[in-house]
């Protein structure tokens, strides 16, 4: 097969075949400009590239034909928003696995100032506001304005219903807020509507599953995903980890720490599964290999969530020891980190409690109670605080929640 190229003025083309695409692709841009080859031509020409596993140069065309004056094709802005979003997009993706956060923040906000420029070429494109969905999934900005994915994808929806990347993107938003119920509707409405679902689907209904306490089903769809793709990492990491929380079989958990390491040798820098060893080695109290772990784990991290979790096993790590400053120094960074990081916030609150400043613990340890009202032990570290704080009322109220969780708690006997 052969990419196509007009010659400029006359009924011919020039071919190049697809298996000797110019190594440098700026004979390849040379030969677009000289004919003044239309936009898709450009595309079709940048694809090629990246279909043929070179990246690299795919992007040089696409960055080249972005620049292309508008008044030289005014009628094509549909094949202009392409390229601005094909370059966006590669932005993006490139972004997602580069660990250095400077440069990943440089490529995040160059696709951003794609998607403003593509704004401009036509601001009723549906595919612009997908774009920009999945960049404020990515970019951070979703983590303090937890609607402005959700926006997007809904107006991507408005334009076009049931555009199976909107109700994917969707489903992310519920997932990543803690909307399990939706985004599991949501995940099972693209199986049913597409044809062919990608394995991510299977995933996201099996991440799906596992946080609703399901987790046969969930091993089920991470086990499916990997039958349709298996070099699928995200599925094979998922699978690992739920064999791990199987408590009740010890072949189970010995599986997935196996299945752990094998990602590990494929897969060094990868933080998630960093962060898990480090959770594996600190119950199986090898504190060595937590250290290493987690700060390897922090180092390759490209998400703020994923360092804070990194900080808290180092914090918990110390705090195992009873190396108290540095546990309380790597709780706090992983909240300064991460403010909704419950576990780490707890951890602040014990900090604070076991210093004696107990106003100070107070706040991180209710936050640590609402989000978990039916474990017991934040309730009994809130109410001995409380008591100590002489916070009586308060303190009542949340021996009464221990006592509707269990009348029988030893600590009830100390109050």
């Amino acid at each position: 097969m052969s990419l196509l190229i007009p010659v400029y003025g006359v009924d011919e083309v020039v071919e190049v075949p697809l298996d000797a695409l110019p190594d440098d692709a700026n004979d390849l841009i040379d030969v677009l400009t000289g004919e003044t080859a239309t936009l898709d031509v450009w595309l079709q020409c940048a694809l090629a590239y990246y279909a043929a596993g070179r990246p690299a140069q795919g992007q040089l065309v696409l960055r080249e034909s972005c620049e292309i004056k508008e008044d030289i094709f005014p009628d094509a802005k549909a094949e202009r928003v392409s390229l601005l979003l094909a370059l966006a997009g590669h932005s993006l993706n490139a972004a997602l696995a580069i660990p250095d956060r400077r440069e990943r923040k440089k490529l995040l906000d160059d696709a951003a100032q794609l998607f403003t420029r593509a704004d401009a070429v036509d601001l009723s494109d549906a595919r612009i506001k997908l774009g920009r969905g999945f960049l404020h999934l990515h970019d951070g900005t979703d983590a303090t304005d937890p609607s402005r994915a959700r926006r997007a994808f809904e107006q991507a929806l408005l334009e076009r219903p049931a555009e199976p990347l909107a109700v994917l993107g969707l489903a992310v938003c519920h997932f990543v807020h803690g909307g399990y119920a939706d985004a599991l509707r949501l995940f099972r409405q693209l199986l049913t509507s597409c044809a062919q679902p990608p394995a991510g689907v299977r995933l996201g209904l099996g991440l799906c599953y596992a946080q609703l306490k399901q987790p046969a089903l969930a091993r089920a769809c991470f086990e499916r995903a990997l039958q349709l793709e298996p070099q699928n990492a995200d599925a094979a990491y998922a699978l690992a980890l739920e064999l791990t929380h199987d408590a009740t079989d010890a072949h189970s958990v010995r599986e997935g720490v196996r299945r752990l390491a094998a990602l590990h040798r494929v897969e060094p820098a990868n933080p998630h599964v960093l962060n898990q060893l480090a959770n594996h080695f600190f119950y199986a109290r090898d504190y060595a290999k937590v250290e290493q772990f987690a700060r390897q784990a922090y180092q390759a991290a490209t998400s703020s969530r994923s360092r804070a979790e990194s900080y808290w096993h180092l914090a918990r790590n110390q705090h195992a020891k009873e190396a108290w400053a540095g546990a309380r120094q790597f709780y706090s960074e992983a909240a300064k980190i991460a403010p909704n990081f419950v576990l780490a916030q707890y951890g602040v609150g014990l900090m604070h409690a076991r210093a004696g400043e107990l106003e100070a613990a107070l706040a991180p340890l209710r936050t640590t109670a609402r989000a978990h009202p039916a474990a017991p032990e934040p309730l009994r570290v809130l109410a001995r605080v409380l008591l100590e704080a002489g916070r009586l009322d308060e303190a009542a109220r949340a021996l009464e929640q221990l006592v509707a969780l269990d009348e029988s708690d030893p600590c009830l006997l100390y109050t």
